[in-house]
């Protein structure tokens, strides 16, 4: 229904009348067409027309696991939901509402269980996974490398990086080129923290 008709006026009393007995009301909004886990479904109409209810939201973000596939995933993951329930919002408005979507959104998103591997686990599945076909331009030379030379790189150099030292963290300096793609892979692959210095920042800095 339009925004400012009296019927709209209308579904507003009573959604305020609900709440004032005690009753929580809960909008399902109905099939959209939008690109895969959306931030919100709601129509902007509908989510306008709900917040001048003026009663107080508990906004909600659900995603569906099935929604996101990474690229070191061999295959869709088994369909689940990660429920975020936020703060109740008194007064809420369009713009209070989105952000706290925002905010439950990226706590779903760090709830997905492929976000506890290992970084030096994501990169060695990944390189795999591409290998076949990807490669890596390096702009400086007009080179590439595939991703099975660049993990074959890394994984000898991260022998060498254990050998020689035995601290947690490998200071690395060089431009961006495929070179320090395969050093930062490699101090990763040796179970170190890659600290990337500015390669432009001179021997004082």
């Amino acid at each position: 229904m339009p925004v400012g008709s009296a019927s709209a006026d209308a579904l507003c009393c009573d959604i305020q009348g609900e709440v004032a007995k005690g009753h929580v009301i809960v909008y399902v909004p109905s099939d959209v067409i939008a690109p895969g886990a959306p931030l919100c479904t709601v129509p902007g109409e509908k989510l306008e027309l709900l917040m001048r209810a003026n009663v107080p939201v508990l906004p909600l973000h659900v995603l569906h696991t099935n929604d996101l596939v990474m690229a070191i995933q061999r295959r869709r993951p088994a369909g689940e939901a990660v429920f975020s329930f936020g703060a109740i919002i008194s007064g809420c408005s369009v713009a209070s509402y989105q952000e706290a979507l925002m905010l439950l959104a990226e706590k779903s998103f760090n709830r997905l269980p492929l976000l506890n591997l290992h970084l030096a686990r994501a990169l060695l599945l990944g390189l795999k996974k591409h290998c076949p076909y990807a490669r890596i331009l390096d702009g400086k030379d007009d080179r590439n490398f595939g991703f099975d030379k660049i993990l074959a790189l890394a994984i000898v150099l991260s022998r060498h990086i254990r050998s020689v030292t035995k601290k947690a963290r490998v200071g690395i300096i060089l431009p961006p080129c495929s070179a320090a793609t395969v050093a930062n892979v490699a101090v990763l692959l040796a179970g170190k923290v890659p600290v990337n210095l500015n390669f432009t920042a001179g021997r004082s800095a």
